[in-house]
């Protein structure tokens, strides 16, 4: 199944973990989506004023209040609200903090199209993108489901 041309571009921002980001790069890259990754939001901000981007995968675990404050001003922002945005989050797990974000309605608050519990591996998420966007572009889940998850 070949995704639609305009969700081929992601931004990476905050991914710190090297053994996460060589391995998503490389299952994304294979394939056919293009990469920007960046170390934090300002950087982010520098990447969306001059390259065009369909996704961004944030990890909030970092300055909570700046990674919230991004999604709004992403989500806000008429020029960049399009973008399908992935929230990545450890708070369950390292401040017994459950963020319930199932449904749109719920997902809403935190101006996050799609919100993540680490850990995750690489495959993992891009199943998951893979899922949403197949879901927003109307694809039947039996075409989605037909891919070896092994030959990822």
């Amino acid at each position: 199944m070949e995704m639609k041309k305009h969700h081929k571009t992601i931004l990476l921002v905050h991914l710190e973990e090297s053994q996460f980001i060589s391995k998503f790069t490389s299952v994304l890259e294979d394939k056919g989506y293009s990469l920007y990754h960046c170390q934090n939001i300002e950087q982010a901000y520098i990447i969306l004023g001059s390259k065009s981007v369909d996704i961004i995968v944030l990890d909030m675990d970092e300055g909570y209040f700046e990674a919230f404050q991004f999604c709004y001003r992403i989500k806000k922002n008429i020029n960049l609200q399009k973008i399908f945005l992935i929230g990545l989050s450890a708070a369950h797990s390292r401040f017994d903090i459950y963020i319930d974000a199932q449904t749109r309605h719920d997902r809403k608050w935190l101006n996050c199209d799609l919100f993540v519990h680490k850990p995750i591996n690489a495959t993992g998420l891009y199943l998951l993108i893979k899922k949403e966007l197949a879901i927003l572009e109307g694809i039947d889940s039996t075409e989605l489901d037909s891919e070896n998850i092994n030959n990822i």
